[in-house]
Protein backbone atom coordinates (compact mmCIF):
# COMPACT_ATOMS: atom_id res chain seq x y z
CA UNK A 1 0.00 0.00 0.00
CA UNK A 2 1.53 3.37 -1.02
CA UNK A 3 2.66 5.34 2.04
CA UNK A 4 1.23 8.62 0.79
CA UNK A 5 -2.30 7.18 1.08
CA UNK A 6 -1.82 7.38 4.85
CA UNK A 7 -1.68 11.17 4.46
CA UNK A 8 -3.85 12.12 1.51
CA UNK A 9 -6.92 10.01 2.29
CA UNK A 10 -7.22 11.13 5.95
CA UNK A 11 -6.67 14.73 4.78
CA UNK A 12 -9.44 14.52 2.19
CA UNK A 13 -11.77 12.92 4.75
CA UNK A 14 -10.91 15.69 7.26
CA UNK A 15 -11.92 18.35 4.74
CA UNK A 16 -15.16 16.52 3.86
CA UNK A 17 -16.14 16.17 7.53
CA UNK A 18 -15.24 19.83 8.11
CA UNK A 19 -17.78 20.73 5.44
CA UNK A 20 -20.38 18.53 7.16
CA UNK A 21 -19.70 20.50 10.34
CA UNK A 22 -20.28 23.85 8.61
CA UNK A 23 -23.78 22.63 7.81
CA UNK A 24 -24.66 22.10 11.47
CA UNK A 25 -25.99 24.91 13.64
CA UNK A 26 -27.67 25.29 17.00
CA UNK A 27 -30.99 25.36 15.16
CA UNK A 28 -30.44 21.76 14.08
CA UNK A 29 -30.21 20.59 17.67
CA UNK A 30 -33.26 22.69 18.57
CA UNK A 31 -35.04 20.85 15.78
CA UNK A 32 -34.15 17.57 17.46
CA UNK A 33 -35.63 18.87 20.72
CA UNK A 34 -38.78 20.20 19.05
CA UNK A 35 -39.37 17.31 16.63
CA UNK A 36 -37.38 14.39 18.08
CA UNK A 37 -39.47 11.84 16.21
CA UNK A 38 -38.47 13.18 12.78
CA UNK A 39 -34.77 13.11 13.63
CA UNK A 40 -34.13 10.58 16.38
CA UNK A 41 -36.07 7.67 14.86
CA UNK A 42 -34.32 7.86 11.45
CA UNK A 43 -30.94 8.12 13.21
CA UNK A 44 -31.70 5.04 15.31
CA UNK A 45 -32.91 3.23 12.20
CA UNK A 46 -29.67 4.06 10.41
CA UNK A 47 -27.59 2.80 13.33
CA UNK A 48 -29.57 -0.45 13.57
CA UNK A 49 -30.67 -1.31 10.03
CA UNK A 50 -27.31 -0.83 8.31
CA UNK A 51 -25.37 -3.27 10.54
CA UNK A 52 -28.21 -5.76 10.12
CA UNK A 53 -28.08 -5.31 6.34
CA UNK A 54 -24.33 -5.95 6.45
CA UNK A 55 -24.85 -9.15 8.43
CA UNK A 56 -27.48 -10.34 5.94
CA UNK A 57 -25.24 -9.62 2.95
CA UNK A 58 -22.14 -11.40 4.27
CA UNK A 59 -24.23 -14.31 5.59
CA UNK A 60 -26.15 -14.99 2.37
CA UNK A 61 -23.48 -14.26 -0.23
CA UNK A 62 -20.23 -16.14 -0.77
CA UNK A 63 -17.69 -13.31 -0.70
CA UNK A 64 -13.94 -12.83 -0.66
CA UNK A 65 -12.74 -12.14 2.93
CA UNK A 66 -11.56 -8.67 1.91
CA UNK A 67 -14.98 -7.87 0.50
CA UNK A 68 -16.56 -9.17 3.71
CA UNK A 69 -14.37 -6.76 5.66
CA UNK A 70 -15.37 -3.91 3.35
CA UNK A 71 -19.08 -4.69 3.74
CA UNK A 72 -18.86 -4.76 7.54
CA UNK A 73 -16.87 -1.53 7.60
CA UNK A 74 -19.43 0.24 5.40
CA UNK A 75 -22.27 -1.20 7.51
CA UNK A 76 -20.79 0.32 10.68
CA UNK A 77 -20.28 3.80 9.19
CA UNK A 78 -22.64 6.76 9.67
CA UNK A 79 -24.45 8.52 6.86
CA UNK A 80 -22.47 10.35 4.19
CA UNK A 81 -22.65 13.94 2.97
CA UNK A 82 -23.63 12.77 -0.52
CA UNK A 83 -27.12 12.17 0.89
CA UNK A 84 -27.35 15.94 1.47
CA UNK A 85 -26.40 16.54 -2.16
CA UNK A 86 -29.02 14.06 -3.41
CA UNK A 87 -31.68 15.72 -1.24
CA UNK A 88 -30.65 19.09 -2.67
CA UNK A 89 -30.97 17.82 -6.27
CA UNK A 90 -34.32 16.22 -5.47
CA UNK A 91 -35.53 19.47 -3.82
CA UNK A 92 -36.59 17.70 -0.65
CA UNK A 93 -35.81 18.56 2.99
CA UNK A 94 -32.09 19.37 2.85
CA UNK A 95 -32.10 20.72 6.43
CA UNK A 96 -33.35 17.37 7.71
CA UNK A 97 -30.77 15.54 5.61
CA UNK A 98 -27.89 17.66 6.94
CA UNK A 99 -29.11 17.18 10.52
CA UNK A 100 -29.35 13.40 10.11
CA UNK A 101 -25.86 13.23 8.61
CA UNK A 102 -24.34 15.41 11.31
CA UNK A 103 -25.96 13.60 14.23
CA UNK A 104 -25.14 10.12 12.95
CA UNK A 105 -21.53 11.22 12.37
CA UNK A 106 -21.24 12.57 15.91
CA UNK A 107 -22.92 9.45 17.32
CA UNK A 108 -20.45 7.31 15.35
CA UNK A 109 -17.89 7.97 18.08
CA UNK A 110 -19.92 5.48 20.12
CA UNK A 111 -21.81 3.42 17.56
CA UNK A 112 -18.90 2.49 15.26
CA UNK A 113 -16.64 0.91 17.91
CA UNK A 114 -19.66 -0.88 19.40
CA UNK A 115 -20.93 -2.25 16.08
CA UNK A 116 -17.49 -3.31 14.84
CA UNK A 117 -16.63 -4.98 18.14
CA UNK A 118 -19.91 -6.91 17.91
CA UNK A 119 -19.07 -7.95 14.35
CA UNK A 120 -15.66 -9.18 15.44
CA UNK A 121 -16.94 -11.00 18.52
CA UNK A 122 -20.03 -12.72 17.17
CA UNK A 123 -19.58 -13.16 13.41
CA UNK A 124 -16.33 -15.01 12.87
CA UNK A 125 -14.91 -12.13 10.82
CA UNK A 126 -11.79 -12.57 8.62
CA UNK A 127 -8.38 -12.30 10.26
CA UNK A 128 -7.89 -9.02 8.39
CA UNK A 129 -10.85 -7.54 10.30
CA UNK A 130 -9.30 -7.04 13.74
CA UNK A 131 -10.46 -3.86 15.47
CA UNK A 132 -7.76 -2.16 17.61
CA UNK A 133 -10.17 -0.16 19.78
CA UNK A 134 -7.73 2.45 21.12
CA UNK A 135 -6.33 3.21 17.69
CA UNK A 136 -9.82 3.19 16.25
CA UNK A 137 -11.16 5.68 18.80
CA UNK A 138 -8.18 8.00 18.34
CA UNK A 139 -8.68 7.88 14.59
CA UNK A 140 -12.38 8.74 14.96
CA UNK A 141 -11.50 11.73 17.14
CA UNK A 142 -8.97 13.05 14.62
CA UNK A 143 -10.83 12.41 11.34
CA UNK A 144 -14.48 12.62 12.43
CA UNK A 145 -15.14 14.50 15.66
CA UNK A 146 -12.46 17.20 15.36
CA UNK A 147 -13.25 18.37 11.79
CA UNK A 148 -17.00 18.41 12.46
CA UNK A 149 -16.52 20.50 15.61
CA UNK A 150 -14.18 22.89 13.75
CA UNK A 151 -16.76 23.26 10.98
CA UNK A 152 -19.45 24.01 13.56
CA UNK A 153 -17.13 26.54 15.20
CA UNK A 154 -16.59 28.33 11.89
CA UNK A 155 -20.35 28.50 11.35
CA UNK A 156 -20.81 29.89 14.87
CA UNK A 157 -18.05 32.53 14.54
CA UNK A 158 -18.63 33.44 10.88
CA UNK A 159 -22.27 32.57 10.07
CA UNK A 160 -22.48 35.11 7.25
CA UNK A 161 -19.38 33.65 5.58
CA UNK A 162 -20.71 30.07 5.78
CA UNK A 163 -24.16 31.11 4.54
CA UNK A 164 -22.65 33.07 1.66
CA UNK A 165 -20.38 30.25 0.51
CA UNK A 166 -22.55 27.31 1.51
CA UNK A 167 -23.05 26.06 -2.05
CA UNK A 168 -19.34 26.41 -2.79
CA UNK A 169 -18.48 24.45 0.34
CA UNK A 170 -20.79 21.65 -0.79
CA UNK A 171 -19.27 21.62 -4.27
CA UNK A 172 -15.73 21.55 -2.88
CA UNK A 173 -16.73 18.71 -0.56
CA UNK A 174 -18.03 16.71 -3.52
CA UNK A 175 -14.78 17.38 -5.40
CA UNK A 176 -12.78 16.11 -2.42
CA UNK A 177 -14.96 12.99 -2.25
CA UNK A 178 -14.51 12.35 -5.98
CA UNK A 179 -10.74 12.81 -5.60
CA UNK A 180 -10.67 10.33 -2.72
CA UNK A 181 -12.64 7.72 -4.70
CA UNK A 182 -10.44 8.15 -7.77
CA UNK A 183 -7.29 7.81 -5.68
CA UNK A 184 -8.52 4.64 -3.97
CA UNK A 185 -9.49 3.05 -7.29
CA UNK A 186 -6.19 4.06 -8.88
CA UNK A 187 -4.17 2.53 -6.05
CA UNK A 188 -6.33 -0.61 -5.65
CA UNK A 189 -6.95 -2.03 -9.14
CA UNK A 190 -8.17 -5.27 -7.51
CA UNK A 191 -11.65 -3.76 -7.57
CA UNK A 192 -11.68 -4.28 -11.35
CA UNK A 193 -10.07 -7.73 -11.31
CA UNK A 194 -10.84 -10.59 -8.91
CA UNK A 195 -12.80 -8.41 -6.44
CA UNK A 196 -15.10 -6.99 -9.11
CA UNK A 197 -17.90 -9.60 -9.08
CA UNK A 198 -18.03 -9.82 -5.28
CA UNK A 199 -17.92 -6.03 -4.93
CA UNK A 200 -20.71 -5.61 -7.48
CA UNK A 201 -23.12 -8.10 -5.91
CA UNK A 202 -22.34 -7.11 -2.31
CA UNK A 203 -22.64 -3.37 -3.06
CA UNK A 204 -25.89 -3.86 -4.93
CA UNK A 205 -27.36 -6.00 -2.15
CA UNK A 206 -26.22 -3.59 0.55
CA UNK A 207 -27.54 -0.50 -1.24
CA UNK A 208 -30.83 -2.24 -2.04
CA UNK A 209 -31.45 -3.43 1.52
CA UNK A 210 -30.51 -0.03 2.93
CA UNK A 211 -32.81 1.80 0.54
CA UNK A 212 -35.74 -0.50 1.30
CA UNK A 213 -35.13 0.00 5.02
CA UNK A 214 -35.12 3.78 4.55
CA UNK A 215 -38.36 3.74 2.56
CA UNK A 216 -40.02 1.51 5.16
CA UNK A 217 -38.91 3.82 7.97
CA UNK A 218 -40.44 6.80 6.18
CA UNK A 219 -43.67 4.88 5.58
CA UNK A 220 -43.81 3.66 9.19
CA UNK A 221 -43.37 7.24 10.42
CA UNK A 222 -46.01 8.46 7.92
CA UNK A 223 -43.69 11.16 6.66
CA UNK A 224 -44.51 13.30 3.64
CA UNK A 225 -42.46 12.71 0.50
CA UNK A 226 -40.60 15.93 1.31
CA UNK A 227 -39.30 14.39 4.57
CA UNK A 228 -39.32 10.69 3.67
CA UNK A 229 -36.85 10.86 0.79
CA UNK A 230 -34.03 12.41 2.89
CA UNK A 231 -34.44 9.49 5.30
CA UNK A 232 -34.22 6.99 2.43
CA UNK A 233 -31.10 8.69 1.03
CA UNK A 234 -29.52 8.82 4.47
CA UNK A 235 -29.85 5.07 5.01
CA UNK A 236 -28.61 4.20 1.53
CA UNK A 237 -25.64 6.60 1.47
CA UNK A 238 -22.90 5.50 3.83
CA UNK A 239 -19.86 7.59 4.64
CA UNK A 240 -17.46 6.05 2.13
CA UNK A 241 -14.81 8.72 2.84
CA UNK A 242 -14.72 7.68 6.49
CA UNK A 243 -14.72 3.99 5.55
CA UNK A 244 -11.79 4.47 3.17
CA UNK A 245 -9.85 6.45 5.77
CA UNK A 246 -10.37 3.83 8.48
CA UNK A 247 -9.48 1.06 6.02
CA UNK A 248 -6.14 2.75 5.32
CA UNK A 249 -5.22 4.16 8.73
CA UNK A 250 -6.63 1.56 11.16
CA UNK A 251 -6.78 -1.72 9.24
CA UNK A 252 -3.97 -1.00 6.78
CA UNK A 253 -6.13 -2.69 4.15
CA UNK A 254 -6.47 -0.82 0.86
CA UNK A 255 -8.82 -3.53 -0.41
CA UNK A 256 -11.35 -2.59 2.27
CA UNK A 257 -11.13 0.93 0.88
CA UNK A 258 -11.65 -0.38 -2.64
CA UNK A 259 -14.99 -1.86 -1.55
CA UNK A 260 -15.99 1.56 -0.22
CA UNK A 261 -15.17 3.02 -3.62
CA UNK A 262 -17.18 0.27 -5.32
CA UNK A 263 -20.13 0.96 -3.04
CA UNK A 264 -20.00 4.62 -4.02
CA UNK A 265 -19.97 3.73 -7.73
CA UNK A 266 -23.03 1.51 -7.28
CA UNK A 267 -24.91 4.02 -5.13
CA UNK A 268 -24.57 6.97 -7.54
CA UNK A 269 -26.61 5.51 -10.45
CA UNK A 270 -29.25 4.27 -7.99
CA UNK A 271 -29.59 7.83 -6.68
CA UNK A 272 -29.74 9.14 -10.27
CA UNK A 273 -32.79 6.92 -10.85
CA UNK A 274 -34.39 7.85 -7.52
CA UNK A 275 -34.17 11.64 -7.90
CA UNK A 276 -36.76 11.85 -10.75
CA UNK A 277 -38.99 9.52 -8.72
CA UNK A 278 -38.76 12.03 -5.85
CA UNK A 279 -40.18 14.74 -8.11
CA UNK A 280 -43.02 12.47 -9.19
CA UNK A 281 -43.97 11.43 -5.66
CA UNK A 282 -43.87 15.06 -4.46
CA UNK A 283 -46.10 16.17 -7.35
CA UNK A 284 -48.54 13.33 -6.67
CA UNK A 285 -48.66 14.24 -2.96
CA UNK A 286 -49.29 17.89 -3.84
CA UNK A 287 -52.18 16.96 -6.15
CA UNK A 288 -53.67 14.71 -3.45
CA UNK A 289 -53.59 17.63 -0.96
CA UNK A 290 -55.43 19.84 -3.45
Amino acid sequence: MPAFLDITIPLLNFLIMFTVGTGLAAADFKRVAMLPRNVVLPCIAQMVCLPLAGVVVVSLLSLDPYVVGGVLLIAACPGGSMSNFYSYLAKVNVALSVTLTGITCLAAMITMPLVMSCFEQFMGTPDTFHVPIKTFLLTLVMILLLPILLGMLLRHLRPAFVTRYDNWLRIVSMVFLAALIVQVIWQTPDIFTHDFADTLKASGAMAGLSLVAGLLVGRFMKLSAYDAWPVAFELMVQNVALAATIAITVFQQARFASFAAGYFLIQVPIAAVLIPICFKTKQTAAVDRI
